[in-house]
């Protein structure tokens, strides 16, 4: 249960992130920049000592895949944090969170091999409830359209974490989070507005909180589930959408429906059947011939 456990710590921090990016005055685009500086600020300068004591180096290609990496995770995380300026937080995170099913599928794929029948079964559920969920909203005819558009491409981005993460898988989680801050920094510089940034340094605190306790202290968590145990990844992300409307309603002011409530507590409830059929369909594979469970 161990891998699961901090795997789900993970993502109630992951989805706790509204509580900074939607009162926010900054875009996007700098809240990433500024999430990722900070943590990078705190996280590269112990990987540097360590590495000057002469503990082993990394390979350019476990760097690369950190890099590819890091595309993914910023990317997703710009288009996330711009739709929640657009559009319901609760419809927004159900949007996004079609990516853990495109991981299955890509998983698939990739691996050269058909979708079991209960990763389909999952998969299938949670369509009919984020369709459920869009329809209740008013669909793509609202007024957030851009904002939609937005968390479904950053739902296509978190779907491709998993996948381009399998190169990085010898090293440490301390070292992929400092590779993947650094390299998320440079790449969003060019775009920031610093005379904006600068027009708010009030909020810098606030980013602060969010570099550290939404961002380094989950991605650790994260990567060390994924270390134990790399198949839960897809659908226990699902605990975020939970904590999402959570926070929307109780914290935000936010008004959510009945409808936006319920949908997110069916996907809680479709991973974590999921994950538990799945352990125990593992379990019985296991048995010597002969042995019941």
């Amino acid at each position: 249960m161990m891998p699961y456990a901090l795997a789900a710590a993970a993502f109630i921090l992951f989805g706790s992130t509204a509580l900074v990016v939607k009162p926010s005055a900054f875009t996007g685009v700098e809240l990433v920049f500024l999430r990722m500086a900070i943590t990078a600020s705190i996280i590269v300068p112990p990987i540097f000592w360590r590495g000057q004591r002469g503990l082993a180096r990394p390979s350019k290609r476990a760097l690369l895949a950190a890099c590819a990496t890091s595309a993914a995770i910023f990317l997703n995380m710009v288009c996330l944090f711009s739709a929640f300026k657009l559009a319901p937080i609760p419809v927004c995170v159900a949007l996004f969170y079609t990516g853990p099913m495109l991981t299955l599928v890509f998983r698939a794929w990739l691996d050269g091999r058909r979708l079991s029948g209960l990763d389909g079964g999952a998969l299938a559920a949670a369509v009919v409830v984020i369709a459920v969920l869009l329809q209740g909203s008013g669909g793509f005819a609202a007024a957030g359209l851009k904002g939609y558009a937005l968390a479904l491409c950053g739902g296509f981005f978190f779907s491709l974490i998993p996948l381009v993460e399998r190169g990085a898988a010898t090293l440490s989680p301390v070292t992929s989070l400092g590779v993947q801050s650094t390299f998320a920094t440079l790449c969003l510089a060019p775009f920031v507005s610093f005379a904006h940034v600068f027009e708010h340094t009030s909020e810098l605190p606030s980013m602060v909180i969010l570099a550290v306790l939404f961002t380094l202290a989950p991605f650790l968590l994260w990567w060390r589930a994924l270390r134990l145990d790399a198949k839960i990844s897809p659908f226990i992300a699902y605990v975020d959408p939970m904590t999402s409307v959570l926070v929307a309603t109780l914290l935000l002011d936010e008004r959510v429906s009945a409808l936006e409530g319920v949908s997110s507590l069916a996907l809680g409830v479709i991973a974590l059947t999921h994950i538990a059929l799945a352990r125990r369909l593992e379990r019985v594979a296991a048995l010597p011939a002969g042995v019941t469970p």
